[in-house]
């Protein structure tokens, strides 16, 4: 179902890189101007004005399309702050058994804030800002966990921030927590462990340029193999950051370097270029779904060097998620046989490979 969240996206989205896709701190709200996205009248609005004409999810997972524009601004709930005037729809579920709810916007074209109510209209959970990338928008919300009860009767509200309208993509289903295990005889990516007040000087790439913008190098083995298992995660250090993970690998004779990844949260995995920080932008994209396989392709001159990119979509912990950290595994193969260990090599040195 995501991938017609994407298409949906991307048809109505301009292409290009934004500089917060390699950042590490999410941007603030006040740098990006919100214009209310105005659909053809004539589009089938799927989402109900009031709890008393709220349109029924009957199954999970459940997938719809629609938009607020039109409709009346009757709800809200402070999330964490009150005081917007945006129109809202409502969707009622009523669950068969006890379980975790999750309600995901990714796809939709407004900065959006969504509710989960029970029948005495007591707020469950509640999300204004999550998503904040191409794939899924700009501020776009997503509940990770919602508890509901089988049998009990729920609202979910899709609201907007400030006066914010438009149209919306969202997917309803069951959460469940994914936990990878480090396969054996992977290299490990040694960084430390994260936690609040951390600072990235380990592979931090140009996102840590006080530690000499350091890139760890993907290291094949005399076939060009590697499997490497790594940790992301997010930290408190004067505000929201995630950790982002640069590599530099050299392309084998083959010239292709395929990775097969997986990790336990939704991550963005990129190709970059141009080689300087002061320039570098995302090349290519790929978008890997918590405990889901997804393959990437970089091709490339034999011997030609590569900067890769790993990180969170997102600038804070998924609700419920216990810790800083989530593991992820990458399966490589096409690298050249034999690379030369250079983890430890600065900005200063990687650039010197660049600028002769």
């Amino acid at each position: 179902m995501r991938s017609i969240t994407i298409i949906i996206l991307l048809s109505m989205i301009a292409s290009g890189a934004f500089a917060s896709d390699l950042g590490s701190r999410q941007p603030d709200k006040s740098m990006i101007q919100i214009v209310p996205s105005l659909p053809d009248q004539a589009m089938i609005r799927q989402g109900g004005d009031t709890f008393d004409d709220a349109v029924p999810i009957e199954a999970l997972p459940y997938m719809t399309t629609g938009t607020t524009t039109g409709f009346t601004h009757n709800y809200e709930w402070a999330c964490p702050m009150g005081g917007s005037t945006s129109p809202d729809v409502v969707y009622r579920y009523v669950p068969a058994i006890d379980h975790l709810l999750r309600v995901d916007m990714c796809g939709s074209l407004f900065d959006t804030r969504i509710y989960v109510v029970d029948e005495d209209y007591e707020l469950v959970d509640c999300n204004e800002d999550y998503y904040y990338d191409e794939e899924c928008g700009f501020y776009t919300s997503l509940i990770q966990a919602a508890p509901v009860l089988g049998g009990a009767e729920y609202f979910i509200i899709i609201d907007g921030y400030g006066g914010d309208h438009g149209d919306y993509v969202m997917e309803v289903s069951e959460w469940a927590p994914c936990e990878l295990t480090v396969p054996s005889g992977a290299m490990l990516e040694g960084e430390p462990p994260l936690e609040d007040g951390y600072q990235d000087a380990y592979n931090g790439g140009c996102n840590s340029p006080d530690f000499g913008s350091p890139f760890q190098s993907l290291t094949g083995d005399a076939e060009g193999n590697l499997l490497f298992a790594g940790r992301s995660g997010w930290f408190d250090n004067d505000g929201y950051n995630r950790d982002t993970d640069w590599f530099l690998a050299e392309i084998g004779p083959g010239g292709m370097i395929e990775v097969t990844m997986t990790a336990e949260v939704t991550s963005y995995f990129f190709e970059l270029g141009p080689q300087n920080c002061d320039e570098v932008a995302v090349v290519n994209t790929w978008l890997n779904e918590e405990c889901t396989e997804t393959v990437a392709q970089v091709t490339g001159e034999s011997g030609s060097l590569v900067w890769l990119w790993f990180g969170p979509t997102v600038f804070g912990a998924p609700e419920n998620w216990d810790g800083n950290e989530y593991t992820y595994i990458l399966d490589i193969t096409g690298l050249a046989p034999g690379t030369v260990a250079v983890k430890d090599r600065s900005w200063s040195g990687v650039k010197a490979l660049f600028h002769r």
